[in-house]
């Protein structure tokens, strides 16, 4: 049976069919039926993608939250842009100074070395300081011969 036969005989009042335009009528609610049951599908499958935009607007709402929770740190980013792309520009700067680096580092110990040394040395060298100013006071208090005048 059809959806228009299925609704005429749901309790019409007598005499219903006798009405001309009973079976346009009976056609109509049938369509109503069958709009409406696929709205109801429609409504569900609706519900079903509504819970799916609704997870997209929590992530969504998290991902501001994010966003906002780090504002200055991305405000301090966008503020150093400039300097941020110099220092990409300057890569090739910044391996030639690993390079440099691993170069110096046999040269530091040879300072360490020679810092040593001098420290001894001058260990060494201020005792002798007082000594040495006294020979050249006494060194300045001997007779000096005189050059001759006619030779």
């Amino acid at each position: 049976m059809g959806d228009a036969e299925d609704f005429a005989g749901a309790g019409d009042p007598p005499g219903a069919d006798d009405f001309p335009g009973a079976a346009i009528l009976r056609a109509v609610a049938g369509a109503a039926t069958g709009l409406v049951g696929s709205a109801v599908t429609v409504s569900i499958s609706a519900v079903g993608a509504m819970t799916d935009v609704v997870a997209d607007f929590k992530r969504l709402v998290d991902a501001v939250e994010t966003l906002a929770a780090h504002s200055e740190a991305v405000t301090r980013l966008a503020d150093n842009a400039a300097a941020l792309t110099r220092l990409a520009e300057n890569t090739k700067s910044l391996d030639a100074l690993a390079d440099t680096i691993e170069t110096l580092a046999p040269l530091r110990e040879a300072v360490a070395m020679l810092n040593g040394a001098v420290s001894q040395l001058n260990a060494t060298v201020v005792p002798l300081q007082g000594t040495a100013e006294r020979v050249g006071r006494m060194m300045d208090r001997l007779p000096r011969k005189r050059p001759e005048l006619g030779a």
